[in-house]
């Protein structure tokens, strides 16, 4: 079967119009017609389109219209933005993957966290490599190349990395990772005995494209290691699943069947935190290794986005509630007492933007800040926890989607006792995965 792919120009719309503001520039999108696995065209029953209406944004309202094929357990974003779109959006936008841990100088406990409970299947299934070199597409910070080297090979390998974020690369560059800006930049006779491709897939354009460009630069015997977001499981992002950033949204059997049309050999698993994970390899695996086993619940894709976007409207009516009780508190306080976020990035710029009255905030926090280093996040003063002015706060909203017991904890450690913590994402929001219990 060929991996059939067709678009065409369907005009442009403006930053603004694509939830894009903070970047300023002009998105013009393609159309995609017909499913780029089975190449079912869209007069298929098994195509279908769905129109996702996204209440308490700005504008007030948001749609996109996402096109799902319920024989290939694929969907993707329909118009789809243009790869030269995608890759000035990254390029410059302060607040994309990566670019946003760099630019505070580090990382928090929950990237750590997701990305140690993720590697433990790499770990666990992974018996054939030894690289003399890691090569990261899409590396964001140095993170995940750093802990795979450091943890799962104790240290031997090199690092290479591929970073489209100007601010992402520099700090890579300055911790002695070979870095380049685009994969078509790697010498074409650079090959490596491993390849990680981590919550990456679902940005690009053309995944496939992408995949087998990757595969290609496998060393015989090299594996590479797959991590995307389970479109059965989104992540809570208020803005992330039904956004601009995931132009693609798959299943195992979706991730499996392209992989299978490029030739390669895979390993593929649900994790309970929302992702699949992937090990592909030019040659089969060992019968010894095929003992993962996941549950294979087919449901058409159409009954889960529907379910989704029942889910989701009533998590954003959660979340909005608890917006609301931290800007009302912050507002009856006195002039002596703050309020503060822990939290910067992604997801908070992501939360600014549908509630700008967040702005009421006196100050931010993140784990990601080097204690004794003066930062600035949307002109308010950013504090590591231990440096917060804690006699002071009076409340501290996690914002933070994910393992937010972690900082849960944290914040009990530095905070007066009268300090009132508000989770925007509590324990009925939250599906930790084995191993990540907050008690």
């Amino acid at each position: 079967m060929r991996v059939r792919t067709r678009f065409v120009s369907v005009g442009s719309k403006t930053s603004q119009d694509a939830g894009l503001g903070h970047v300023g520039l002009m998105i013009r999108r393609n159309a995609v017609f017909g499913c780029i696995l089975c190449g079912s065209p869209p007069s298929d029953p098994s195509v279908h389109k769905v129109r996702v209406r996204v209440i308490g944004t700005q504008p007030a309202v948001q749609e996109f219209v996402i096109d799902a094929c319920d024989a290939c357990d694929l969907a993707w974003q329909n118009p789809m933005p243009q790869a030269s779109s995608i890759t000035k959006y990254y390029a410059d936008s302060s607040v994309s993957s990566g670019s946003a841990s760099a630019s505070v100088g580090g990382w928090g406990k929950q990237q750590e966290s997701r990305l140690r409970y993720r590697l433990s299947f790499f770990q666990d299934v992974s018996k054939l490599v030894d690289p003399g070199f890691i090569f990261d597409f899409g590396a964001g910070n140095i993170l995940a190349l750093s802990t795979i080297r450091d943890e799962v090979f104790r240290g031997r390998p090199s690092l290479c990395a591929v970073e489209s974020s100007p601010s992402a690369l520099a700090a890579l560059t300055e911790s002695g990772v070979e870095c380049y800006p685009r994969l078509d930049a790697v010498p074409e006779s650079r090959r490596f005995e491993l390849i990680t491709a981590f919550s990456v897939l679902e940005h690009v354009v053309d995944p496939n494209g992408t995949l087998m460009s990757l595969s290609q630069r496998l060393e015989r015997g090299g594996e590479l290691w797959i991590v995307v977001p389970d479109s059965r499981q989104p992540r809570l992002s208020v803005g992330e699943f039904y956004g601009f950033e995931h132009l693609w949204h798959f299943t195992a059997e979706s991730l499996t069947k392209i992989l299978e049309e490029l030739g390669l050999f895979a390993i593929v698993e649900c994790l309970k935190d929302g992702s699949i994970v992937a090990i592909a390899r030019r040659a089969p695996f060992p019968s010894d290794l095929h003992n993962v086993s996941r549950e294979n619940d087919r449901v058409s894709l159409s009954s889960i986005f529907r379910r989704y976007r029942e889910d989701r409207q009533a998590l954003r009516e959660r979340v909005s509630t608890r917006v609301e009780k931290f800007v009302d508190a912050a507002r009856a306080d006195s002039t002596q007492s703050q309020s503060f976020i822990w939290g910067v990035g992604q997801h908070t710029s992501q939360l600014f933007d549908i509630y700008p009255e967040l702005a009421i905030a006196s100050g931010f926090i993140d784990s990601g800040v080097r204690s004794g280093e003066v930062c600035t996040y949307r002109d308010a003063p950013l504090f590591a926890p231990a440096d917060a002015p804690w006699s002071s706060i009076t409340r501290v909203l996690v914002s933070s989607e994910a393992y937010s017991y972690d900082i849960h904890s944290d914040c009990r450690e530095f905070a007066r006792s009268d300090c009132e913590i508000i989770l925007l994402y509590d324990r009925e929001d939250l599906a930790l995965p084995p191993g990540f219990s907050p008690h």
